[in-house]
């Protein structure tokens, strides 16, 4: 097949996304953004290599991000802000080189973020407000010389911020507020 790209955002879809997803192997731009659709993300979706950009934000996704996540290996993008997911972030997403803006905001997600953040080099932006995700703020986080957006507010992070993060010569935008640090 030859699809390359689906936008079907803001059409107030309804149902779950289909599995079959993973078979769309050209596919490179998803946006089913500002909809109302449910269930999990499927597994199959990480099939998809070619992907650039997932926006599947404002619907009511819930459940954990896939585990094999990181197999989207040139994905920049990964918008996922105002659903219902949780759980914690697989730890392969830390294999997405290429990312360039994160947005899980105002979910359910817990755990920590990993030290292995530092590995994901290209980002611009990480925005990950309004969740429970609780530990220390890892000081790998100053590796991303790229960052310009660090929005980490209204979550359980404890500890103290990282001198790291003076580190972060683009940082344009750095929302740390209502954690416990």
């Amino acid at each position: 097949n030859t699809v390359t790209e689906i936008n079907l955002s803001m059409n107030n879809l309804e149902g779950t996304l289909p599995t079959s997803i993973g078979n769309l192997k050209s596919l490179t731009h998803l946006n089913l953004g500002f909809n109302n659709i449910k269930g999990e993300i499927p597994k199959e979706i990480c099939k998809n290599n070619n992907l650039v950009s997932i926006q599947l934000f404002m619907n009511q996704l819930e459940g954990e991000l896939p585990s094999n996540i990181g197999e989207l290996s040139n994905l920049k993008e990964l918008v996922l802000f105002n659903n219902f997911l949780s759980g914690s972030l697989p730890n392969s997403i830390y294999n997405l080189k290429n990312l360039e803006i994160i947005q899980i905001s105002s979910n359910k997600l817990t755990g920590t973020l990993s030290e292995n953040i530092g590995n994901l080099t290209n980002l611009q932006v990480i925005s990950f407000f309004d969740n429970d995700i609780t530990g220390e703020l890892p000081n790998q986080i100053g590796m991303l010389k790229n960052l310009k957006e660090l929005s980490l507010s209204n979550n359980l992070f404890v500890g103290k911020i990282p001198a790291e993060l003076n580190q972060l010569i683009s940082l344009e935008t750095l929302l740390l507020n209502d954690n416990n640090f």
